[in-house]
């Protein structure tokens, strides 16, 4: 749950996610991403953070082997081993969790609500277009726009 992932592939593509795990008997990853899990997962906003900035992803090409295209991957054990920006005041890092964490929360609830959305426009849409279902307002409103 306080993981952090970063694909290995196509570094030069930049892909991080903070999963949003609802069952974690359900949940699985692919072997081709980074797993970065912070110490407590207070601190899973910052490590979030650091791996898409610039600096970190500048870093992970560094870390790149093969040639181009897919065949492009980072390679975990030569990232592990980056530099990595750490404050030396434990208060200026709690200042920016309290300014991160709340965003962050945020984006992923706005990601569940709009996988909610999608599912209910997929459900309802087929059947608004093929007549199963009608909606007496999207009618009138049709009507008047013809």
């Amino acid at each position: 749950e306080s993981s952090v992932l970063s694909s290995k592939l196509n570094p030069h593509f930049p892909r991080t996610w903070m999963p949003s795990i609802e069952e974690s008997e359900v949940a699985i990853c692919s072997t081709e991403f980074m797993n970065f899990v912070p110490k407590t997962t207070e601190w899973r906003p910052y490590i979030y953070c650091h791996i898409t900035s610039e600096y970190f992803q500048n870093g992970i090409m560094t870390k790149v082997t093969g040639t181009t295209g897919s065949r492009q991957r980072a390679q975990p054990k030569e990232v592990t081993v980056l530099p990595v920006i750490m404050p030396d005041q434990t208060d200026l890092i709690a200042r920016f969790l309290e300014i991160s964490a709340p965003l962050l929360a945020r984006v992923l609830l706005n990601r569940r609500e709009i996988e909610t959305l999608s599912r209910l426009r997929d459900t309802l849409l087929p059947k608004l277009l093929s007549g199963e279902i009608r909606i007496p307002e999207a009618e009138k409103l049709a009507e008047s726009a013809a």
